[in-house]
């Protein structure tokens, strides 16, 4: 017994020092809630403990398992909500336990294969957390590749006799002296109960239902036509696969009212008119955008997100985008970056005022001295292409604090070609599309504003001359 307790606070001053060394010696007051588990059968190492991040479960922290099966968290909370402890076991899906943490929670959770125990005084709301996760663990072995061979004709009796009328039940229970938790846990009801019963009819089955073989509780899901409007969605950990899902139902062939659009953007366009809130859509986008398995048009990508760019606001997103985006616009053949940045007149310039034209971009900063070294064989090929379908271009990256030292340089060594100055130097858009890691760096276009060369030859290299002449059909 004392080689127990031991272990158990071994590795939860473990979890500490390794996972929190900072916060555990800040002078601002963190609260914890602590959790000490013992599992009873063997599982893989480590186990983890996630959080609920834009509707997904996110892993915040592991704890391996000792000897005795025991293992602990100690999880410093900003703000309550639903955390999960998943089991690796070897199987395809790790097995998730749904708990509510808040501030000052102190339990123990004993872990069996089937089922788990809570003990301690301070369980918060997690007894009755546990009563609909009993709920829940009887829709999953019908939603699992490997699980029971079932069809809507064994889950529709099922789902109408022993499901509705516990969702009914324990919703009625949810009445604590906290309304944020009764709110969040009346919304994971519903997510869940949802969920389940759509997710079923997309998995791969023997025999499938028709529209007409749906249940009642199917076509008022259908007649209510959803619009999802609660942010508290990304709160639960599977917010954005319920929005999804329903999205999907409704449009699909088999059984929806609606009809699925042309292609993925068609498509993502459909399941988003039913999400309506403007952070529900970001997430959703976002999501959607980062499943995509394969590089979509550009132009098509385009199209669709003209009219949906002003969701995406939060930096998670601004930095999703630019990775995103720069796969598409950093490959030969592909559409080059679309940017705009002010000439020597303070004119705004933009990448697309090129269009017609082959486009040769020189990425440079007056404090580079291989650039300048540069200037005056471009100075010279500028001037031969002059009369030429070819528009020569350069872009400084030096520090916004030096754009005087910028225009003095290119009236003193007049630069006569296209001069713009960059509006971040080295966070600037082009730089990080095209991974700019040192200058001076040229990229050759074609007329329609595809990469020829992200890595194009320097002025100086006589090719160049004779790459420029071949793309005018002007060998000799």
């Amino acid at each position: 017994m004392l080689k127990k307790i031991t272990t158990i606070t071994f590795t939860l001053l473990l979890s500490i020092i390794i996972l929190y060394p900072v916060r555990s010696f800040s002078k601002n007051k963190v609260e914890y809630a602590i959790i000490k588990g013992q599992v009873s059968f063997e599982v893989d190492n480590p186990i983890k403990l996630g959080t609920v991040k834009y509707g997904d479960i996110e892993t915040i922290a592991t704890a391996d398992v000792n000897e005795d099966g025991s293992f602990a968290f100690m999880v410093p909370i900003k703000q309550e909500g639903f955390y999960y402890i998943q089991l690796p076991t070897g199987e395809r899906y790790l097995r998730k336990i749904r708990l509510y943490l808040s501030k000052g929670l102190n339990f123990t959770i004993s872990i069996g294969k089937e089922d788990y125990e809570l003990k301690g005084s301070k369980l918060g709301h997690n007894k009755l957390v546990q009563k609909w996760n009993k709920v829940v663990a009887k829709i999953k072995p019908y939603n699992q590749l490997g699980g029971p061979p079932t069809t809507y004709e064994d889950f529709f009796p099922f789902f109408e006799k022993e499901i509705l009328p516990a969702v009914k039940s324990f919703s009625e229970k949810i009445k604590t002296d906290d309304p944020t938790f009764n709110k969040l846990m009346k919304l994971a009801v519903q997510a869940d109960t949802e969920y389940g019963a759509l997710h079923f009819l997309f998995m791969p089955r023997t025999k499938h239902p028709t529209k007409e073989q749906l249940i009642p509780y199917y076509d008022e899901l259908l007649k209510e036509n959803r619009t999802f409007t609660d942010a508290d969605i990304l709160k639960l950990g599977n917010g954005y696969r319920w929005m999804s899902v329903y999205g999907k139902f409704y449009n699909s062939e088999a059984f929806g009212v609606g009809s699925p659009g042309d292609g993925f953007f068609g498509y993502l366009k459909t399941k988003l008119k039913h999400v309506g809130q403007p952070e529900l859509k970001e997430v959703f986008i976002r999501k959607n955008l980062k499943a995509i398995n394969k590089t979509p048009s550009w132009f098509a990508y385009k199209k669709f997100m003209k009219s949906r760019y002003k969701y995406m606001t939060s930096s998670k997103s601004e930095t999703f985008l630019q990775e995103f985006e720069s796969k598409m616009r950093s490959e030969k053949g592909q559409l080059g970056y679309d940017f705009t940045y002010p000439n020597i007149d303070g004119k705004e310039v933009s990448f697309e005022d090129f269009r017609g034209s082959y486009v040769y971009i020189d990425i440079w900063a007056t404090w580079c001295g291989p650039c300048l070294k540069e200037v005056p064989h471009l100075k010279e090929l500028a001037e031969e292409f002059a009369d030429e379908n070819i528009t020569f271009v350069s872009i400084s990256i030096d520090e916004k604090g030096d754009k005087d030292k910028w225009k003095k340089m290119v009236e003193e060594k007049d630069l006569d070609w296209i001069q713009l100055f960059a509006d971040k130097a080295w966070q600037s858009g082009i730089v990080k599309n095209y991974d700019i890691k040192g200058i001076p760096r040229f990229l050759l276009f074609d007329k329609e504003g595809n990469i020829i060369d992200n890595d194009a030859m320097r002025p100086s290299n006589p090719d160049l001359e004779e790459q420029f002449k071949t793309l005018l059909g002007k060998e000799d």
